[in-house]
């Protein structure tokens, strides 16, 4: 992983493959969420090329992205998925994410997102 970016607002972990970027996770601090509390980052986008799902790329990014605001003092991150998309709330689950009740429409596709939530280690 490197770190590729990183100011006082946000943080982005690059992962690569023989010298081409395969995946992204960026963090941002604290989350834009009002309600989140006033130690919460937020998971702000989480990418990873298609040919490379599955091979642990991403439970790489969000280790590393978890592991970092961990060590930068947030207690816990949160991250909005669609209630719908069932493959990627069980990745977040098996990362430790759970629903924190909070929901919201996607102001682009109009479908209903929920808010997970997952304490980070210091």
């Amino acid at each position: 992983m490197v770190r590729l970016a990183e100011r006082r607002h946000s943080a982005t972990t690059v992962a690569e493959c023989a010298g081409a970027v395969v995946g992204f996770a960026t963090i941002f601090a604290p989350s834009r969420d009002g309600d989140a509390g006033r130690r919460a980052c937020e998971l702000a986008a989480l990418y990873v090329a298609p040919e490379h799902w599955r091979r642990g790329v991403g439970r790489a990014l969000m280790r590393d992205a978890m592991d970092g605001a961990g060590a930068g003092g947030w207690l816990e991150i949160t991250a909005w998925v669609f209630e719908r998309n069932e493959a990627a709330r069980a990745f977040y689950e098996q990362l430790g994410f759970a629903p924190d009740g909070a929901t919201d429409v996607h102001g682009r596709s109009g479908e209903p997102a929920i808010r997970l939530r997952a304490p980070l280690r210091g």
